[in-house]
């Protein structure tokens, strides 16, 4: 299952505590598709919309016999046409799929949830309060996480169960029945002590780790329903700050341990302070969105100083490690899913309303402009508002002396504030618009995956191909990505294992979105095109209504662009395993990127005064990574030791060529195919290289299970550090 929207509106007729009973809606005859309806019943209200499960069909069509009334009534009526039931909780409303025996039987098909205010403590095994720990509402996203002292607040219905988890502890449900405080003493997870975690060129018991590490594995993170890398990052991990990107991408910023770094520019910034990532034990150079959700298997946080030891420089920040998923033995296991989800703005702002609220706006503004604002009357006022002694004054002002005609006076008035042509067309004949409306709307995302993993003999392996197709709340902007990963690991004989890890990524950005800016000061009585004239390219006004106001949809319907992107990152690697506990791996890794952008403005604008516009830009980048390390594990009696060695050599190589030109002749109908036809080119380019070396050593000590030791270092080399300084040294020390 997966949330489905989150989507509301602050002009609808919805207060607080109102019943479905309560609110009348009108959703209009012209929604039929379910997607629709529900869109149309949240704009009109604050309630937000969410799917249980992932074979509703949003883009089914239903017949109403009532599109206005009480929204109780509406959503009954759509229950019964389309198999679905609704579940109101605060301003949040649930659909799931139903049956027909449901419909027949006495299964309430919309159901009403009151609220309760819980309290309480999470607690350790020595009775102390555990910051961070998460209570979730059994079944959703929806929950909190306790302040420093270990104390909680929410707001949850009074049917719920309540999971109360924490990263090394038993999870705990709590059903809440008549209880108003909650305080619960979580039991330590022995089995989790013994479970393996990834810290960096090697594996340790949970029990041993003397660093902040935290493990997420997939069956913690599999309950939250994510729909992205980021979603699994903000919903699982503790103290991670995890931010919200609102385009089609969705590759929001997130940070370990805040802002350790300062630059001048805020893109650089937030680039440097950024924790490094590492998939599959080897550094990865690319953003969340080349990563399938359905690929992880665990996620694997290096939260403190001591990690720049081990990943270097790089590593300041923290480090991320992802595993991806592998093979497990018996027959071949196929899955394919589906998800569909709405995405749309969480709150529609308020902006001037056409008649009397923005007329009232323009009047006090001419007033207070020209020094009128405490005279009695102006002609700035309406008509009927002038005192009567003054109504002669008012006509002769307005040119039109001795004028009894209400629509004629009305004209007058309205040319005061210097309407446009199609504004006063619109006013005059009652026509409103909310730029919101030609701006954002509800965006549909499409996930499809499919993976086929298993183990034969001393063969393992794990193969996944997903499609996703996202748009954003702005109009127009869209985000379409193919991934696909093989991995594969061939136990060749009893000491020697060897296989691959690859992953290819296919990305499309789509066309260019309609800006979103500036509709909060937009005229209601403007519209991008023309009145009364088909919605096409050629019919659209040139410049909004007012004061050095564009209009946003003229410039991307006469722009054309192609933003794609090829990534393919294959790792090889071998493993031999020696006796007395030493094994020595060597991996390869490569990631060939290849990124075309190109752009093409037609001269056809009106705004434009080139014959054609067309730019080419490909960029591509070769990256080398080769770790040769060495691990050694043994036990004598009380004593555990465990020792890594790493020597690693990695190199970064990209090409940048910026072709452009314009004045396209003698046609421009093959835009930036056909570049040879401008007859003002412009090139450039920029390449660069950069390379890294390391040495690294670390050393761990346990004692009886109670006591544990570790000691690392790293020793860095980089071009980039500076021609006297081109090696840095990063220590660790840390006991438990």
């Amino acid at each position: 299952c997966v949330i489905g929207s989150s989507i509301s509106a602050s002009d609808g007729g919805y207060a607080p505590g109102q019943s479905i009973e309560e609110i009348e809606i009108n959703i209009g005859k012209d929604n039929k598709k379910l997607a629709d309806i529900f869109d149309q019943i949240t704009t009109s209200t604050d309630f937000k919309f969410a799917m249980h499960s992932n074979n509703i069909d949003l883009e089914k069509s239903v017949e109403l016999d009532n599109y206005s009334g009480s929204l109780g009534k509406v959503l009954r009526e759509i229950s019964d046409k389309a198999d679905l039931g609704f579940r109101r909780v605060n301003n949040n409303i649930f659909i799931q799929k139903i049956t027909k025996k449901d419909l027949k039987s006495d299964f309430a098909t919309v159901v009403e949830v009151a609220d309760v205010d819980i309290s309480g403590k999470i607690t350790d095994e020595n009775d102390e309060g555990l910051p961070g720990a998460s209570i979730v509402i059994k079944g959703t996203a929806t929950g909190t996480t306790t302040n420093l002292e270990g104390n909680y607040k929410m707001t949850v219905p009074d049917d719920v169960t309540l999971v109360i988890s924490f990263v090394g502890y038993v999870t705990q449900e709590v059903a809440l029945g008549a209880m108003s405080t909650i305080d619960i003493q979580l039991e330590l997870d022995a089995a989790q002590l013994d479970e393996v975690v990834v810290i960096g060129y090697g594996t340790q018991k949970k029990k041993d780790l003397t660093g902040s590490i935290v493990n997420v594995q997939r069956k913690q993170f599999e309950k939250y329903l994510p729909g992205s890398v980021s979603e699994v990052l903000r919903s699982t991990v503790p103290g991670l700050k995890v931010g919200y990107a609102t385009d089609a991408k969705g590759t929001p910023d997130f940070e370990i341990r805040g802002d350790n770094t300062i630059k001048s520019d805020d893109a650089d910034e937030v680039n440097a302070n950024k924790p490094l990532i590492v998939l599959d034990g080897v550094i990865f150079y690319g953003d969340l969105s080349e990563i399938n959700i359905d690929d992880i298997e665990s996620v694997d946080v290096l939260k403190d100083a001591s990690a720049a030891s081990i990943y270097g420089s790089r590593a300041s920040n923290g480090v991320v490690v992802f595993t991806t998923k592998q093979g497990v033995e018996g027959k071949p296991v196929m899955r394919f899913s589906v998800r569909t989800s709405l995405v749309t703005g969480a709150k529609r702002l308020s902006t001037h309303k056409a008649g009397d609220e923005v007329l009232t706006w323009l009047t006090d503004m001419n007033e207070s402009i020209n020094g009128l604002a405490t005279d009695e009357w102006s002609k700035y006022d309406k008509f009927e508002n002038v005192p009567s002694q003054f109504q002669g004054d008012w006509l002769n002002i307005n040119g039109i002396p001795g004028e009894s005609n209400p629509a004629t006076i009305q004209s007058a008035w309205v040319d005061q504030f210097g309407f446009e042509p199609n504004e006063k067309e619109n006013f005059l004949n009652g026509t409103t618009y909310d730029w919101q409306d030609f701006l954002f709307h509800t965006g549909v995302r499409k996930d499809y995956d499919f993976s086929v993993a298993g183990k034969s003999g001393k063969v393992n392996y794990f193969y996944s191909l997903g499609y996703s197709d996202r748009e954003s709340v702005q109009v127009q902007e869209s985000f379409k990505t193919i991934t696909s990963r093989l991995n594969l690991d061939v136990q060749a004989t009893s000491f020697l294992s060897l296989g691959m890890k690859t992953n290819f990524s296919y990305q499309d950005e789509g066309q260019i979105p309609i800006d979103g800016g500036g509709y909060r000061t937009a005229s209601p009585y403007d519209q991008p095109w023309e009145n009364g004239v088909p919605q096409i390219r050629e019919n659209l006004k040139v410049a909004g209504a007012g004061s050095n106001r564009g209009n946003p949809y003229l410039d991307p319907a006469y722009k054309n662009r192609e933003y794609s992107r090829f990534i393919i990152r294959p790792i090889a690697f071998i493993k031999l395993t020696l006796p007395l506990g030493i094994t020595v791996t060597s991996n390869y890794s490569t990631r060939m990127d290849f990124r075309k952008r190109f752009e093409y403005e037609d001269s056809a604008n009106p705004l434009w005064s080139n014959s054609g516009f067309a730019r080419r830009r490909h960029n591509s980048g070769f990256t080398w990574q080769s770790d040769n390390i060495i691990n050694w594990d043994e036990q004598f009696g009380d004593h555990r030791f465990s020792f890594t060695g790493l020597i690693n050599a990695e190199s970064v190589q990209t090409w940048e060529t910026d072709a452009q030109t314009q004045n396209l002749s003698p046609t421009e109908a093959l835009g930036f195919h056909a570049m040879s036809f401008g007859l003002a080119p412009q090139i450039g380019s920029a390449d660069e290289k950069t390379t890294r070396n390391a040495l690294m050593a670390r050393l761990n000590y346990a004692f009886a299970d109670r006591f544990n030791f570790s000691a690392s270092i790293r020793r860095d080399g980089y071009s980039r550090f500076g021609s006297k300084n081109l090696y840095a040294t990063f220590p660790s020390l840390s006991g438990a």
